[in-house]
């Protein structure tokens, strides 16, 4: 039975160690694969091995694998000779637990109260797959272990694992996207309704546009232009232009405006609007 981590360096610590020796205690003839850029230099190699040993492993060099850095393929391929993933604690993998779910290879990580030791769980209940979540550091290994006792019941994980991925919330860009657009939008009424002179009227209508009131004058069709992050909204007398990250807005009259334009046309600005009429 072969345990893996590829995990930064930076994540591993004695703690974490000690529980991955319990498990390979408990396991017959396994052994775990270590792979970080780090490893390639053999003072690094030499210190974890004495430390393994020093914690409490005999035969480290025999049992412990550490690999340096390999080509995207080849770490992509090591996945092959891994049967369970073991992430770290307290600051969880995320890309590597994506690439060892992409291959098949399922992970046991140890949650805990912060954002950075809940991103595996995270990860795998977005597969339906938390039950491979421990919640203290003995259910830890003792997931590990249990699931190491049953290579028929891998052997159907690893089956479907990839198919659970591809279906998952994790490859819907358009879900993705979604999600991030309308926290934006949250976040850009709540900016508008912390201004003193400024409100923004939402609407459960998906069809209708929200209004944003500027010294009681409503401007509504709020729309993003085809310059990047500039959105416009229209009033009777009065044009509004957001530059979204930079001045909260600048408000002027359509006067005002077609003046500006006449003005960047005639300098011979490529990228700003023409003007087609003054109508």
């Amino acid at each position: 039975m072969t345990f893996g981590c590829s995990n930064n360096i930076s994540k591993l610590n004695p703690e974490m160690m000690k529980l991955w020796i319990q498990i390979l205690n408990a396991v017959p003839g396994s052994k775990i694969i270590l792979k970080f850029a780090e490893a390639a230099d053999q003072k690094v190699k030499n210190y974890y091995y004495k430390k393994f040993e020093e914690l409490g492993l005999k035969d480290a060099r025999e049992k412990v694998a550490l690999l340096g850095w390999l080509p995207h393929n080849k770490h992509i391929e090591m996945y092959n000779y891994v049967d369970i993933a073991l992430d770290t604690y307290p600051y969880n993998g995320t890309t590597t637990t994506c690439q060892a779910l992409l291959m098949g290879v399922p992970v046991i990580t140890l949650t805990g109260k912060h954002h950075a030791s809940r991103v595996g769980l995270d990860i795998l209940s977005r597969l339906d797959m938390q039950f491979f979540s421990a919640q203290s550091p003995e259910e830890y290994v003792q997931k590990a272990v249990a699931l190491a006792s049953k290579p028929e019941a891998i052997a159907k994980i690893r089956a479907s694992i990839r198919q659970r991925l591809a279906a998952s919330a994790l490859c819907c860009y358009k879900l993705i996207t979604s999600d991030i657009e309308n926290e934006y939008r949250k976040m850009w009424r709540q900016w508008c309704g912390n201004q003193k002179n400024v409100q923004i009227r939402t609407t459960t209508n998906i069809n209708k546009k929200p209004e944003i009131v500027i010294d009681d004058l409503t401007f509504t069709d709020i729309r993003t232009t085809e310059v990047k992050d500039i959105s416009v909204g229209f009033h009777e007398d009065y044009i509004i232009k957001i530059e979204h990250g930079k001045h909260p807005w600048k408000l002027r009259t359509f006067a005002e405006e077609i003046e500006i334009i006449k003005h960047l046309n005639e300098s011979g600005c490529v990228s700003c609007p023409k003007l087609v009429s003054e109508g």
